[in-house]
């Protein structure tokens, strides 16, 4: 490499790359990043030329996210308390479910 200009994009391009890849391995659609740390070291090269190796390491940590169903069937109403008044459990019981559908906005 030329320089540490394409060093630190060459590592960042590699970690965005490794990301995606683990997000869709578990099945998610997306991730919130939390946290990125970029790490540059270098050491004498082996050559014994009074050169330097610099190295570049990227670490990203974020969540994971999926979506939810859009058309999910909500159920009826659940009961704080039960009735012990078998006529009333019955009419609960009767109330068909409700159908709500999810819209998300972004």
């Amino acid at each position: 490499m030329d320089g540490y200009t394409e060093l630190v994009n060459v590592t960042r391009q590699d970690a965005r790359v490794q990301l995606a890849a683990d997000v869709a391995r578990m099945g998610a659609e997306g991730v919130v990043v939390s946290a990125i740390d970029l790490s540059i070291h270098d050491r004498e090269c082996s050559s014994g030329q009074y050169t330097r190796d610099h190295f570049a390491e990227v670490t990203i940590i974020g969540t994971a996210i999926a979506r939810f169903s859009s058309g999910a069937v909500v159920p009826a109403g659940s009961l704080a308390i039960l009735s012990l008044d078998p006529q009333r459990r019955q009419t609960a019981r009767s109330v068909p479910p409700r159908r709500v559908t999810v819209v998300h906005s972004p």
